[in-house]
Formats: C-alpha cells, sequence, structure tokens
C-alpha cells in the first residue's frame, strides 16, 4: 500500500490525500515524478507502476507480473525485461533512464496530455556498463557510477526519434 499525507505541523493534522492498496510483492523503490505532472512511479521487479491523486496507470515488464484481483488487465510491452536492482534517474520531467543489472538502458515514458497521465511506455537503449547508481547532472548529463567497470558520465538530448520506415513503403 502508499498513501499521500499533507502534513501540517501548526494544526497537528496529517490527513490522506490519495491512497493505493494491493501493489506487487515486489515493489522495491519509489520515484517521485517531477512537476507539472506530479505523483509516484512504484517500480518493482516485474512491473511499473503511476500513482497520482487523480490517476493510476501500470506496465507489465514480462509474464512474471501480477494484478490484483478485480482489476483490469495490465498492459505489458513487447520485450522481457526485470529492474530488480535497477537505478534510475530522470532526464526530463516525463523521461525516466533505467540502468538494470545486466546494463541494459532503458527509457520510460510517462505520456501525459496536459491534465492527467493516459499510459506509460517502455523502450530499450543502448547498453552501458552494471551501475551501482545513477543520476542526472543539469540538463544535458547523467553519470553511472559502477563497481564493476569505469564509470561513465554521459551527455545527452531529448529529441524526437525519426523512423526510416515510410520512406522505405514509398520506395
Amino acid at each position: 500500500m502508499i498513501s499521500a499525507f499533507s502534513i501540517s505541523m501548526t494544526l497537528k493534522q496529517h490527513p490522506v490525500i490519495w491512497s493505493a492498496a494491493n501493489l506487487p510483492h515486489d515493489a522495491y523503490q519509489i520515484l517521485s515524478v517531477p512537476p507539472p505532472i506530479g505523483g509516484v512511479l512504484v517500480v518493482c521487479a516485474n512491473s511499473i507502476h503511476y500513482h497520482s491523486q487523480s490517476t493510476s496507470c501500470s506496465l507489465a515488464l514480462n509474464n512474471f507480473s501480477s494484478q490484483p484481483d478485480g482489476s483490469p488487465e495490465i498492459p505489458k510491452i513487447n520485450f522481457h525485461v526485470e529492474l530488480d536492482a535497477a537505478k534510475a534517474t530522470w532526464l526530463s520531467n516525463d523521461i525516466v533512464m533505467f540502468s538494470t543489472k545486466t546494463g541494459e538502458m532503458l527509457l520510460l515514458t510517462v505520456v501525459y496530455d496536459g491534465r492527467t497521465v493516459r499510459r506509460l511506455d517502455l523502450m530499450k537503449s543502448k547498453a552501458s556498463v552494471i551501475s551501482s547508481g545513477a543520476t542526472t547532472i543539469g540538463s544535458s548529463f547523467f553519470f553511472l557510477g559502477s563497481r564493476l567497470g569505469d564509470s561513465l558520465l554521459v551527455q545527452y538530448s531529448c529529441g524526437v526519434a525519426t523512423s526510416a520506415l515510410p520512406d522505405l513503403i514509398d520506395e
């Protein structure tokens, strides 16, 4: 279970703002989603869940992800991945990068329409070192610390990827 409280030290009250129950047993990390989206990502070994005051959505990462009884089916990605022991850092207010225990880098996009989060999209990126820590530095660098290999300071830019598929279809 996860709950968000409003803590008032002057009034000595702590009302519950929102709450979510029946989270998976393999949840191990909570990431605060930056403004203007807000809310939290609950990272599990086999799934990712977004929760806020107004909405919730989930993404299954493999066949081992579980869904609570009576809940709608969780959308699945088209490849198999596990996030146990993954390190995460925000690259922008809607994109978080995960570095997995195998050195694979994944990009999760929180699809936000200006009012509410619609879905979570996960895609593979490059491979890197097996990291023991990840952090964003400024708006164009992230650092992957590693105990097993060389640590990396990476410069990145966020942009829309273009596909060559329409050109191939025309030809």
